[in-house]
């Protein structure tokens, strides 16, 4: 089967004079803008992205310029085999063949055979997904993967060219509108498109694009840039995704710690906090603080990072917990704000019963930075391990629940609908079935493989549903 090595003739007449300065302007359209935004030069990619992803974007643009119609009509790749064709096999010609034909899309991987093969559905030019054969790349991929490629037909199979880019979901939405947007400027503005892509503007051009109605013979420009600029900014800005709670509060882990009297007994405090409508006990010494049930609609509008949110079995949002020990309460919440009001809410309860408490807080940055736990409780308090089996089913049974609920619950990710009504309908089908695809492909990426949330499978959402055969 042809593949990469079959492009050394190639690679070995690109370093002729002749191409010398194409190819140049054709890697300045691919990389100077990202580089250049981050105040980096291009030659820095590789110190900062390391080897593999510099070579995968060099092979991006090299494949792109071996599509390239050049001034006079020339291309790389018809003029090599009309030079050198009779040192290539017949599969090595049909490979270059291919891709001097090709263009860079954006497809969607799903149905993945491990070393073998994947579905591909152009997300661009539409139609339906065809059955890729590869071997190395699918040892990463995940369902619903997104990946700017260049897939291309051979000896009746497809197979896809070794310049692949992997985009998370918010970065190939960003693509899609950034290529919808360009295809609108067509018209108006070729010249400028013309010189933003590095190439000459003709009025054959023109024609082939406006007939065709997409600009992908010319845009991978901007699928490189828009992946390199990310994984730039990335390098260079490591940050931590912003975390709110459900009532928009910027999410700090908070421990109050209220001493008990000498009086004070615990029998006394937990009767006494049995009593306040809003909490609830899991055992005899635990209780967890409920408020109103929140639907992904009423969330706060806007929020700049990620809502985390924690349903009570029966119904209604967990604010905090508390625990009732020998000689104080420890109440836990995740934000300062609810901590003042755990504070009202428990001093008000068991005025007399306690002192005033302290406050321990704790950012997510200052969790994970922390080496190890801490080991401020006594021995008894220690948590017990659970066995890893006991624990996935605990929480795949969670997941259950919590997902047969959401199937009921207006989501603003579908204008409001249920998950069921958005399924019924067809206008709205399409937003059920992306959304299911990201529930997926999300969980797939977690990085720990044996994490209970990873090896859940929502299969089941998609036949709940009536829409099964969506899941291709």
């Amino acid at each position: 089967m042809a593949n990469a090595s079959s492009l050394k003739g190639l690679l070995k007449f690109l370093r002729r004079d002749e191409w010398r300065e194409a190819f140049a302007e054709i890697q300045h359209a691919h990389f100077f803008v990202a580089c250049h935004n981050v105040g980096v030069g291009t030659d820095k990619m590789t110190d900062i992205l390391g080897q593999h992803a510099a070579m995968t974007l060099w092979g991006c643009a090299f494949e792109d310029f071996l599509s390239r119609d050049l001034p006079g009509d020339r291309n790389m790749v018809d003029v090599y085999l009309k030079r050198r064709s009779y040192k290539e096999s017949a599969s090595a010609k049909a490979f270059m063949k291919a891709i001097r034909n090709s263009v860079m899309s954006l497809y969607e991987v799903s149905d993945i055979v491990q070393g073998q093969s994947f579905l591909a559905r152009d997300l661009i030019r539409g139609g339906e997904p065809v059955r890729v054969n590869e071997r190395s790349a699918t040892a990463q991929m995940q369902p619903w993967d997104r990946i700017g490629a260049r897939i291309v037909p051979m000896s009746g199979t497809y197979q896809m060219c070794g310049g692949i880019l992997y985009y998370d979901h918010d970065i190939s939405e960003r693509l899609l509108a950034e290529l919808r947007w360009f295809e609108s400027r067509v018209e108006r503005e070729m010249d400028v498109i013309a010189d933003e892509f590095g190439i000459s503007f003709d009025s054959k051009l023109y024609r082939r694009i406006t007939a065709e109605g997409a600009l992908l013979e010319l845009a991978a420009p901007i699928f490189t840039r828009m992946w390199l600029s990310n994984a730039l900014d990335c390098a260079l800005n490591p940050r931590q995704p912003q975390l709110f709670n459900t009532d928009g509060d910027t999410l700090e882990f908070c421990t109050l710690r209220f001493p008990l009297v000498q009086t004070a007994s615990r029998e006394i405090v937990c009767a006494a906090l049995a009593a306040i409508d809003d909490l609830r006990a899991t055992s005899d010494t635990f209780l967890d603080w409920i408020g109103p049930e929140i639907g992904i609609s009423e969330l706060p509008a806007d929020l700049p990072g990620h809502v985390i949110m924690s349903s009570h079995s029966e119904g209604g949002a967990v604010l905090g917990t508390i625990e009732v020990r020998s000689n104080q309460i420890i109440v836990t919440a995740n934000s300062h704000h609810r901590a003042e009001q755990a504070k009202a809410l428990i001093g008000a309860a068991l005025r007399g019963l306690i002192g005033e408490p302290t406050l321990e807080t704790e950012t997510p940055e200052e969790l994970l930075a922390r080496d190890e736990p801490t080991t401020e409780h006594p021995a008894e308090d220690a948590e017990v391990p659970i066995d890893p089996d006991l624990k996935r089913k605990i929480i795949h049974d969670q997941l259950d629940e919590h997902y047969r609920q959401t199937l009921d619950k207006p989501l603003t990710m579908l204008d409001g609908m249920t998950p069921r009504q958005a399924a019924q309908a067809a206008a709205s089908r399409d937003k059920v079935t992306a959304w299911l695809k990201y529930l997926e492909n999300q969980s797939h990426h977690r990085r720990d493989r044996d994490d209970p949330l990873t090896t859940y499978d929502i299969t089941w959402l998609w036949n709940e549903l009536g829409i099964p055969e969506r899941r291709v």
